[in-house]
């Protein structure tokens, strides 16, 4: 409370405040499949976990497909499809903005290439579940499964939700769809991803205000909130194109897949995972309460929460290390490093809310931040704030 009350105790406080509030306004993701880095899965650790993904893509691009996160490795899948089979997805929150227009769709290529397997014209997410069906051609293995939203109202964005999945093959699925042949008989055949608003994937841009409509719909659309098959498609150049354009961009390569590097995601979950706050606001490095840490003052962030990260600066962190044997939440007085984020990376401090007071009491003698938070940086990409 000492550390709220300080915090707003100035007019550039209150503003600084406001703002911070302002970046941590939901909207909506997908809930199942579970996405890569979801805070919806008590699987992911708590250093992993992405509180933005109920965000829009970057609108340069840079974090499409997936935020990067199909890089991570190594995968772990959250739902197993059978070909041929039929199965439902939904997301969650409620910031729905009127609307819009969604597509689902796998990639076997770690994002390089999105096919479409349904498309929702109209009303979505304004219904929160959907059902899908996997190909009876679709070949056995991971896949990504990517949820994307055009919305109706609001800023011209678009969101995409990814999850690792596997696919199971079903030789008698494959030959009824086969003899029933029709426009759709392999992946190959099917549409790419639809994109929009973001530069450098596509020139198109939606209207607000109206509802999309896909050229190329794949073999399963419905229609929602007053459309119909009829409605013009909505106008745009390369909006399904394999290959993106990269127009108006300072980068002149031409790839469908972020430029992100790997992070190694333990496929084992500590046990009793800290549940945090995911409103938390993040706290940059030129407050005076939370600044970059040195190796030489490391010792007055202890106790860590093991896996945790302290920046030491934008491009260097520490990690706070868990000894085998050690349960996952002793406070433990170790910092491996300092190690060097990777290019296009950054470290930044971040202080997260305990909301489980049996852990918190467990870090009740670190006095570097208020009683009932610890300091948990994030790896973030460059230019986050």
């Amino acid at each position: 409370m000492r550390f709220l009350q300080s915090l707003l105790a100035s007019p550039a406080s209150v503003l600084l405040w406001m703002a911070l509030l302002g970046r941590v306004s939901a909207h909506m993701e997908m809930s199942n499949p579970l996405p890569m880095r979801s805070r919806l899965d008590p699987q992911v650790p708590i250093d992993m976990v992405d509180y933005n993904l109920r965000s829009p893509l970057n609108a340069d691009g840079s974090n499409y497909p997936c935020r990067g996160y199909q890089n991570d490795r190594p995968i772990r899948t959250t739902a197993t499809y059978t070909a041929g089979q039929s199965y439902e997805m939904s997301v969650t929150d409620t910031v729905t903005h009127g609307g819009g227009s969604c597509q689902l769709s796998l990639s076997y290529d770690n994002g390089a290439n999105f096919k479409v397997i349904k498309s929702i014209i109209g009303g979505c997410p304004l219904v929160m579940s959907y059902n899908f069906t996997i190909p009876g051609y679709a070949p056995s293995g991971n896949a990504l499964f990517a949820w994307t939203w055009f919305n109706q109202i609001g800023n011209r964005e678009m969101y995409m939700s990814c999850a690792q999945v596997q696919i199971v093959g079903s030789s008698g699925a494959r030959r009824h769809a086969q003899k029933r042949g029709g426009q759709y008989t392999s992946m190959e055949s099917l549409p790419n991803i639809w994109r929009a608003n973001i530069q450098g994937l596509s020139t198109c841009i939606t209207t607000e205000g109206q509802d999309p409509v896909f050229p190329n719909l794949g073999p399963d659309v419905i229609y929602q909130n007053g459309m119909t098959p009829s409605d013009p498609v909505t106008p745009g150049d390369n909006c399904d194109s394999p290959t993106p354009t990269m127009s108006g961009t300072s980068n002149s390569s031409t790839t469908s897949v972020a430029a992100v590097p790997a992070l190694t995601v333990s496929s084992v979950p500590p046990a009793n995972p800290i549940t945090t706050n995911p409103t938390q606001p993040t706290f940059n490095g030129s407050s005076s309460y939370l600044s970059y840490a040195s190796n030489s003052n490391s010792s007055s962030y202890l106790p860590c929460v093991p896996g945790t990260f302290l920046c030491v600066s934008s491009t260097s962190y520490l990690l706070c290390n868990q000894a085998a044997g050690i349960s996952a939440f002793s406070p433990i007085e170790i910092w491996d490093g300092p190690f060097t984020v990777a290019a296009g990376m950054a470290c930044l401090p971040f202080l997260t809310r305990f909301l489980d007071n049996t852990r918190a009491a467990e870090f009740v003698n670190n006095t570097a931040w208020p009683e009932g938070w610890y300091r948990s940086d994030r790896y973030v990409a460059a230019g986050t704030s």
